[in-house]
């Protein structure tokens, strides 16, 4: 019989546990600092001015100083944000359910819906300063106009995958154009609005 110790594995566990979570993020930090090191180290030994690239230790600074004005602004445009996101979700549903309801509506507004959203939205951001002015509404229309398409096609494609034979059912017993939408396209495009919400608001971010 051998004199070895037997090694506790409870004892080697948390350990384990230890060394992936810290081998997970320790070298992202490494190169973090790295970096913050060496950016400083250049600035200072070749005098960059700080309107070029400031140093470091200046961005932190002015940081400190200007906490209040920036958590401020911060909130502001995350309000702006945050409604602009839910204004992009109303119309993206909204205009799904118009081009799936109304055939002949659906067929003239889908290729503008796609060609609109082709159009550069840099472009669009003047155009809306002029027509509504500086403040919020610039703002929500541009972010309206970049985050409503993912909303709209993902409700789309899941309204428009739901089984022929389900829909065949509804319409052996009667049921309404409408009745079908919302009882049974609807609730089967569902996933799919969940999906297109998850990257709207990413783009909600670009367009305030």
């Amino acid at each position: 019989m051998s004199d070895q110790p037997i090694t506790n594995l409870s004892e080697t566990r948390p350990a384990s546990s230890w060394s992936a979570a810290t081998g997970s993020w320790l070298p992202a930090v490494i190169l973090l600092l790295a970096t913050i090191v060496v950016w400083e180290a250049v600035v200072r030994i070749f005098a960059i001015s700080a309107y070029i690239i400031p140093a470091p230790s200046e961005i932190a600074q002015s940081l400190v100083a200007q906490w209040a004005t920036l958590m401020q602004a911060t909130l502001v445009t995350a309000g702006e944000i945050l409604f602009g996101f839910l204004v992009s979700v109303v119309v993206g549903v909204a205009i799904a359910l118009v081009i799936v309801r109304f055939d002949w509506l659906g067929r003239a507004l889908y290729p503008l819906v796609v060609l609109f959203q082709n159009v550069p939205k840099v472009a669009l951001a003047p155009i809306f300063i002029l027509w509504f002015g500086y403040g919020l509404a610039p703002k929500i229309g541009l972010i309206l106009v970049i985050a409503f398409f993912p909303v709209t096609l993902s409700m789309l494609a899941g309204m428009q995958s739901v089984d022929r034979s389900l829909l065949s059912l509804m319409n052996s017993v009667g049921a309404s154009p409408t009745q079908i939408l919302f009882r049974i396209r609807v609730p089967h495009s569902l996933p799919n609005l969940m999906a297109g919400t998850k990257i709207a608001p990413t783009l909600s971010v670009i367009g305030a």
